[in-house]
């Protein structure tokens, strides 16, 4: 049916219109047709309403295609008002440009084939994968392609990223530096993880393995077989094999086997094997040198070395040494079954000291250096102690003993203040000493107490005496750091809390937290004191120890009295303390040579 319309006629009541009944029948029959076709006959079911210029569809089909007003004109959904999933039949395309010249195509049942209609030489299909991070710094990751398999598959490995492919980026990205390399990565029973990888200057890294095919080569443009590898590994060059200057050729044990240097000279870190009775030589005397199978070597000619050349062994290369002039000297004694005689007055020395033993006619030796005897080759009862000289002065700490190490065991040297310790120290043992600088005759700003703690002792003391700053310094602030993981911390991670009374009776009290360093006050003519360390190889807990000190500001004795302790609980890999560092502020010189430090362990059984 089409649609009807009313005959209004030429006038107003001229009578040649539709009569009411007949109009009323053409606009029933127009309603009835447009129900029909968008409702059930009765009722409208379109989905179809419109607001102002909002016209809304609910599940809405169309015949053949929805287009925009004009080419380029309309967008599919807006910034805030996405669209929910894109359908597509086996088979459907999306193109893409006023002429279609790239286009996405769905191959059934497979995967996507994304093509480029361009036919001019040198336009390939380019697919750009774009960062949106406008900061890229080194190690950050700018694009990565993953393969994996369904959640729905079999096993917690099977749903892990097993391969991909990823640019990581080797610095800072700048006007001048977007140097980036591919990462490969493949997994086998892991999330996938670099395999290889190339560089943005070229190097290609693998983490195993490069196999090639049975007899396959390796090579370059001009030369596509330099190198053949067999099925049973055999290598073979096409041409020569050229190392750098001092380059070496080795195995895996001994990767500098070989040494070949700018020169030619082959040097070789171990033995030469020849076969039985193969030679040695030269163009013009091939066999030089003949080595048997039974080692012994025979030389066709004479054999001459450099002067002052050497002969030896592995162990020592210069046993014999023979000058320009014939003389030959030995490193090593001499062995003769029936002696060794010298001429009277004769001598036995070295290339320094000629002399060094003089032998007379009536066999009465002697020495130009004071003979040295090894250990129990001379028996104590032939000492004569009576008939030494009197020490005249009182011991003092650097003053050595002999004693019986263990009772039975080696003769040993032991300093007084070894004695001491053993004699007076209630219990400690000394195991460090530190100066109160480095000795060396230069001033320095720190002092490092970096005793060896170990399981032998479960509490130790460092004792503090008479540390000072030069003269002529003003007064310093008094620094400590705790030394973990091999470094001294500085970070804003140390507590200590100390009560401090001064010369003026004055008591103050510091708690602080979060601070760079411990700080004890000033100083500048003395420091004396004591730090104990408990339990420093402790497993659990933040490391934490106890000090007292007097510090002495000037030479009018404006001194104070220090006691706390510190903790260090920033992010550690071992809570062991391994050391303690003394420093100043403003880098404050401290008087080297003055001063010792000396740190005692004891048990706490």
């Amino acid at each position: 049916m089409a649609y009807q319309s009313l005959n209004l006629g030429t006038e107003g009541d001229d009578g040649t219109g539709d009569s009411m009944r007949a109009g009323g029948d053409k606009i029933n029959d127009n309603f009835s047709e447009i129900y029909t076709l968008l409702g059930t006959g009765t009722t409208l079911t379109t989905g179809m309403s419109a607001t102002g210029s909002v016209v809304t569809l609910t599940a809405a089909t169309v015949a053949t295609s929805i287009a925009p007003s004009s080419s380029d004109g309309a967008s599919l959904g807006t910034a805030s008002l996405e669209w929910s999933d894109l359908y597509l039949a086996d088979g459907g395309q999306i193109l893409f440009g006023d002429d279609q010249d790239v286009t996405i195509t769905h191959d059934a049942d497979d995967g996507l084939v994304l093509k480029s209609t361009a036919t001019a030489d040198d336009n390939p299909f380019v697919l750009t994968i774009q960062t949106g991070e406008t900061d890229i710094a080194l190690n950050d990751v700018i694009g990565q392609i993953d393969f994996q398999a369904p959640d729905e598959g079999t096993g917690t490995d099977a749903v892990l990223v097993a391969a991909g492919i990823a640019a990581i980026s080797e610095g800072d990205f700048s006007s001048s530096n977007n140097a980036t390399k591919l990462s490969f990565k493949t997994a086998a029973s892991e999330a996938a993880s670099e395999k290889m990888s190339l560089s943005s200057a070229g190097l290609l890294t693998i983490a195993d393995d490069l196999m090639i095919k049975d007899g396959g080569t390796i090579g370059v443009a001009s030369t596509n077989d330099a190198i053949t590898i067999s099925s049973a590994g055999i290598v073979t060059l096409k041409d020569d094999l050229v190392i750098k200057d001092g380059g070496t050729i080795g195995a895996t044990s001994a990767a500098t086997a070989m040494t070949i240097a700018s020169t030619g000279i082959v040097t070789f870190v171990d033995d030469i094997v020849i076969k039985d009775g193969g030679t040695i030589g030269v163009t013009s005397a091939a066999t030089a040198m003949t080595i048997s199978s039974g080692g012994i070597v025979t030389f066709v000619d004479d054999i001459l070395i450099k002067d002052g050349g050497t002969i030896g062994t592995a162990t020592d290369a210069d046993s014999i040494t023979i000058a320009a002039a014939g003389a030959v000297t030995l490193s090593q004694r001499s062995v003769h079954s029936g002696g060794i005689t010298i001429a009277d007055a004769g001598q036995i020395g070295s290339a320094s000291d000629a002399d060094a033993i003089a032998i007379a006619s009536n066999g009465v030796v002697t020495f130009t250096q004071a003979p040295v005897f090894p250990d129990g080759s001379i028996n104590i009862a032939d000492l004569d102690i009576d008939g030494g000289t009197d020490i005249g002065e009182d011991i003092v700490d650097a003053d050595l003993f002999v004693i019986d190490n263990g009772a039975g065991g080696t003769n040993r040297k032991v300093a007084a203040s070894r004695i001491k310790s053993y004699a007076g120290g209630g219990g400690w043992t000394l195991i460090h000493t530190v100066a109160g600088s480095d000795a060396s005759g230069t001033n320095d700003s720190i002092i490092d107490i970096e005793p060896t703690f170990s399981t032998t002792y479960d509490i130790y003391q460092i004792r503090v005496q008479d540390i000072k700053l030069v003269d002529g310094e003003s007064a310093k602030d008094l620094k400590m750091h705790l030394k973990f993981d091999g470094a001294y911390k500085t970070g804003t991670d140390y507590t200590y809390w100390y009560e401090k009374i001064d010369h003026a009776a004055t008591r103050t009290v510091v708690d602080d937290n979060n601070q760079d360093d411990i700080a004890l006050g000033q100083f500048k003519e003395n420091l004396n004191g004591i730090i104990t360390v408990y339990n420093p190889l402790k497993a659990v807990g933040y490391p934490v120890i106890h000090f007292d000190f007097v510090v002495t500001n000037d030479a009018t004795a404006q001194h104070s009295i220090v006691s706390g302790g510190a903790m260090y609980d920033g992010s550690l890999t071992s809570l062991s303390i391994q050391g303690i560092r003394f420093s100043t502020s403003g880098n404050g010189q401290l008087d080297d040579g003055t001063g010792i430090i000396n740190v005692y362990g004891a048990p706490m059984a």
